[in-house]
């Protein structure tokens, strides 16, 4: 059933971030309300540090959404003070959200639905790597793996909340920013660069769609649980590659960065992430009624790269 308010009032943790600015402009643009939170409450925003007193009444909200933490690759050291910046941009900022849900520090009473962001990094990977869906729930024993377990217990909530909770496990994801930005510098050298064999799944989502998804989630009412933001199309690292080659047009070499290399430059756990994979299947999100506008590879890093 499609939520019946015409005009939803949404509070969005990270929403100055890549996803979290194009979902505060769709939602806008749509005639919500967005509300953002961030470091200092200014602008009309809030600040994590009200969020978090117990004595702050949040105003009041439709709709929680909480896309914040750290890029995993932000730094080129992961030191144990990286990773902690990692586990509390996520665990952190999730787990105030779910404690003013539970302790009913909303005016006009508690928020209707809490979209939690989360990773596909719940899944195990390998290569190429296993099939997997939203039904699979035995995280991985890495840093990453547990990490999300962190985050997505860190939203738990009580059964008999009257909040519906939906958790979104996004992919890689394709716009003008984020993933491709940091991918295509070698292109315009006339190199195709692939992280290893290349015979890796990369589950990917185009911009459009992962908003769509999340959008999706605060507007019906029968979506809850998890939710693989992915495309339902599953493509390999090298399949990536062509088709970033393919919009870019001109004649590229391909070369494979090899898997000692990356693992030197980046450490075993982070290199991992580019070298195994898992070819994650969006079951529970098209059961749920989601229509995705870019199921091609090819159309979707076009899209992104135009």
């Amino acid at each position: 059933m499609t939520s019946s308010r015409k005009s939803l009032r949404v509070l969005i943790g990270g929403g100055s971030g890549f996803i979290g600015k194009e979902l505060s402009s769709v939602l806008r643009n749509a005639g919500h309300e967005v509300t953002l939170i961030s470091r200092t409450n200014r602008n009309g925003s809030l600040s994590w540090d009200q969020v978090s007193d117990p004595a702050f009444v949040i105003p009041e909200t439709d709709a929680v959404v909480n896309l914040s933490g750290a890029n995993i690759m932000g730094s080129l050291l992961w030191t144990s003070s990286f990773q902690q910046e990692l586990i509390s941009s996520r665990v952190n900022t999730t787990k105030s959200l779910a404690s003013a849900i539970i302790g009913k520090r909303f005016k006009g009473g508690p928020p209707r639905v809490f979209v939690a962001g989360s990773a596909i990094g719940a899944y195990p990977s390998g290569v190429p790597g296993p099939t997997v869906d939203e039904d699979f729930s035995d995280y991985p024993q890495t840093f990453f793996g547990q990490l999300v377990k962190k985050w997505e217990e860190a939203a738990t909530l009580p059964q008999d909340a009257e909040t519906r909770l939906v958790r979104v496990r996004t992919g890689v994801v394709f716009g003008k920013e984020g993933a491709l930005k940091s991918m295509t510098p070698s292109f315009k050298l006339g190199v195709a660069t692939v992280a290893g064999t290349g015979t890796q799944y990369f589950p990917w989502i185009h911009l459009h769609d992962i908003v769509g998804i999340f959008n999706h989630a605060i507007q019906n009412d029968n979506v809850t649980g998890v939710l693989n933001g992915v495309a339902p199309e599953a493509s390999t690292a090298l399949d990536v590659t062509h088709a970033i080659s393919r919009a870019m047009g001109g004649s590229f070499v391909t070369v494979h960065t090899p898997a000692p290399a990356l693992k030197l430059m980046l450490g075993p756990e982070r290199a991992a992430m580019l070298l195994e994979g898992h070819k994650v299947v969006p079951k529970r999100t098209l059961e749920s009624g989601y229509k995705f506008k870019y199921t091609s590879l090819d159309a979707a890093i076009r899209d992104a790269l135009s």
